[in-house]
This record gives C-alpha cells, structure tokens and sequence, in this order.
C-alpha cells in the first residue's frame, strides 16, 4: 500500500509537470509566432520601402536625363523659342498659354515626352518616361541682356507608380569671341557694307568709305553691341587703298568725320581723347547708360579689342571639337558640298534648328545654292524658329559665293584661313577669320532676330542651381 501510494503521488506530480510543459511549450511558440510575424511585417516593409527607394532613384536618374536632353535642345535649337516666362508658368498664361508657344519644349500644359526606350508617343503607366519643358527665368536679349537664365522642367516615370521632379537653371551667353566681323588681316574691297554690326580687326582696314568712292561702308545700330556699326582696328583706319598712309582717317585728327560724318564712330590706334564740341563725343548712348565711344575716346587698343571678345583662334579646342562632333552627328563633317543641302535638310527634319558644317584640313568653296533656303530669311523679317548653319573651317580656306538678293544665315569661323567673298552674296550673322579678302558688292548684316537667336552651338551653357521639385513627387 505504501508503494502503490508514492507511486500514485508521483504519477500526480508528473502529469502536472507534463501540463506546465506543455503550456510553457505553447506560450513559447505564440512568442515565436509573434516574432516571426514581426520579423515578415518588418521584412514586407523594408522589401517595399527598397522598391519604392529603387522606383524613386529610377524616376530621379530619369528625370535627369530629361534636363540632359533639354540642355541639347538648347544647343540644337538656341533659346529664341524659349518664351515662357518663369514668372508666367502657373497657370499657363500670355507667353506660356498652348497658342503661343512654337515648341513643346516650352510648354508647361503640352511639354516635350519621351520614353526612354525609345518608342515614340506620350508617358504610359509602367514605363520609364520623363516630360520636360523649359521656361525664361531671365530671357536672354541682348544687347540690353547678354546672358539668359533658363529653367529647365523636368519630371521622371522610373517604370512604378513614383515619379520625381527637378528644376534645374541654366544661363546661356555667347561663346566668348568678337561678335561681328572679324579677321586678324584684311585685304582690300570693292563695295562691301556692313550693317547693324561691326568690324574688328588688328591689321589696317583699307579702304575706307568716307562719304564718297568706294570702300567698305557701315549702316544702323549695332544689334549686339549696341553702338553705332563701325570699324574698329588696333592698327589704322585708311580711306586709301593698299592702307595708304595719307589716308589715314586720323593722321591729322583725333576726330575724323568725312563726308556727312561717315567716319566719326571709327577707332583704331591713331585715335585719342575726345570732349564736348567734338562730333566724335559721346555718339551713342547704349540702353545701360554709358555712352560710346567708351572712355570719351576714338584710340582702340589691344585690350579693348579684347573686351569685345577677341582670343586667338576665336573660340578654344575645346569648343571646336565640340562643334566637330555636332557636325559629324548630323553627316556633315568634310562632306561633299554635293550632298551639303541633303545633310542640313535631315537635320531640320530631325529637330536640329542650328546646324553645324565642319571640314578640316581641306579648302572649302561655297555657294549660297549649297545651303537650303530653310537658312535663308530677309532681315528683319517676322523672327519665328529661325534656322541658322554654323560653318567651321580648320587649317584650310573658305570661298563663299552668292546672289545678289539670296540671304543665308550664317556664323563662319576660319581661324586659320582666308575668308574670300566673292560676288553679291549676303550674309546674315558672324564672321571670325584669320584674314579676309573682299571682293564684289557683298553686304553683312547681323539684324535683332539673329543676335536674339544666337546659333545654339555657340552658346556657352553653364548649370547655376539644381534642386527636386518635392512638390510634384507622385507616390
């Protein structure tokens, strides 16, 4: 009985052992469950917080790649279409409203989309795509505004539901070089004139119209300047030809005037201090508030030459190699002036507004007929998307030839050449050479609309401010 009753005790003590056990074994996987159930909530939000983190740092990079395309819109096209005021943009009113701009890239309703996989068509849910659009914080509009700040617009689609939006500002100023008619030497001219720009040179310039006979003549308000268009050397000024010295304009006189006062805006090294009374004094009083010739004198020098832009070589390796390879994008580096007219037409077509030629180490002859009329326009005319052709010749020289009444609008740099004009042709826009020969009646001309739409290649774009536009992310 004794055994049977430790026996009967002990098997009451162990099925309530076994009990606590089993209930410390089902509290311990309730804490297990527990954890785990933490650990997969804790698991499912950091796999979905990585996706969200992957789609927004997709969106971002693709956003990006809007504003890189943006900046080539400019250097296609320059900034003349870029009307919408910053000031304007929301909503979308005068400047800014669909009706009144001539390009998506300047619409904030209606702006440029891109799937970056390269179908064409507008921004679809589940695609990586970005819209972008550009507006004129400072508009660029020289003479009174020589350097532009654009803001670019743009917002990137990484392929989920996220979106993200940037503004990045952009200022744009020409390319540092003597806007206007330049060659380091000059060889004589028949009856070449030079409206609403001027000509820059450090060698003699000969002859000089002064009033009567021939020579090289100046007309109008230069457009980008803004001073009377004039001849300006660091050498002399000669109404004779061969530079003679007798007719040197101010041999005899700081102030040399000519016929009606051809001659008052010229300045070369033979000039000097001018005062009240003088003809010469304080010509032109520029929309800033100072007046020409600067400094109230008719002396030019090397260092004020190189106020108005001038370094050898008119722009740096740097930026050739940049318009080189614009060229060669488009199928008109050192391309046969034969098929010149098809290259430049598929360029329009492609979206490319300002196009450049470039061609080394070979001669270039050109004809206006080499150049589509698209490029050609009557100054002054109605100024809307106007085409311009960029024209490089290194170590080689550049002939060009034209009509007496066909226009073409060009920027030519021939920094190691001769630049020869023959016939009537016409030029509207810039001319840097290392020398010049004038021949004909061939007439230059640099009128607002080519100053306000300066040839996109020859700008020189500098990122000022770059931020994420929070307010636009779409979650």
């Amino acid at each position: 009985m004794r055994w049977g009753q430790v026996m009967m005790q002990r098997d009451g003590a162990g099925r309530a052992e076994d009990g606590a056990a089993v209930i410390t074994v089902l509290l311990l996987l309730l804490a297990l469950t527990a954890v785990s159930g933490t650990v997969a909530v804790v698991a499912t939000n950091d796999f979905i917080s990585a996706g969200r983190d992957r789609q927004a740092a997709s969106a971002l990079a693709v956003a990006d790649a809007g504003v890189a395309q943006a900046v080539q819109f400019i250097r296609n096209n320059g900034v003349g279409r870029l009307t919408c005021l910053e000031s304007q943009s929301d909503p979308p009113t005068g400047s800014c409203a669909a009706s009144a701009v001539s390009t998506p890239w300047a619409s904030p309703s209606a702006p440029q989309q891109v799937r970056t996989d390269g179908t064409a068509g507008a921004c679809v849910t589940g695609q990586p795509c970005y819209r972008v659009w550009i507006s004129a914080v400072t508009p660029y509009n020289p003479p009174a505004t020589r350097t532009g700040v654009y803001r670019v617009h743009s917002t990137g689609f990484g392929g989920g539901a996220g979106a993200k939006a940037v503004l990045v500002d952009v200022s744009a100023t020409p390319s540092k070089f003597p806007v206007g008619v330049f060659g380091e030497e000059l060889s004589g001219n028949g009856g070449t004139s030079i409206l609403q720009e001027s000509l820059f040179t450090r060698a003699c310039i000969s002859p000089r119209y002064s009033g009567s006979g021939n020579g090289t003549r100046f007309t109008g308000i230069d457009s980008y300047w803004d001073m009377p268009a004039s001849a300006h050397s660091t050498s002399f000024i000669s109404t004779g030809n061969n530079c003679q010295a007798d007719g040197y304009i101010h041999r005899t006189n700081v102030c040399a005037t000519g016929s009606g006062n051809a001659l008052i805006y010229d300045r070369d090294s033979q000039g000097g201090p001018v005062g009240p009374g003088s003809p010469c004094y304080r010509t032109h009083q520029r929309a800033d508030g100072t007046w020409y010739p600067e400094n109230d004198t008719t002396v030019f020098t090397a260092e004020d030459l190189a106020r108005y832009g001038y370094r050898p070589g008119g722009l740096t390796d740097a930026q050739y190699a940049d318009l080189k390879t614009r060229a060669q994008s488009i199928g008109a580096y050192n391309v046969p002036t034969g098929q010149l007219s098809a290259a430049l037409t598929a360029a329009v077509n492609a979206g490319v507004s300002n196009p450049v030629v470039y061609y080394e180490d070979q001669d270039l002859s050109l004809r206006y007929s080499d150049i589509p009329a698209t490029f050609g326009r009557t100054p002054e005319s109605a100024c809307t998307a106007p085409h311009s052709v960029t024209v490089v010749v290194r170590r080689g020289d550049l002939t060009y030839q034209g009509g007496n009444t066909q226009w073409r609008s060009l920027a030519m740099f021939v920094p190691e050449g001769n630049y020869r004009g023959d016939g009537g042709y016409n030029v509207l826009g810039t001319l840097f050479a290392r020398s010049i020969s004038l021949g004909g009646n061939e007439t230059f001309q640099l009128d607002s609309c080519f100053t306000r739409n300066m040839p996109g290649p020859l700008l020189d774009l500098q990122v000022t401010g770059f931020r994420e536009d929070d307010r636009s992310d779409v979650q």
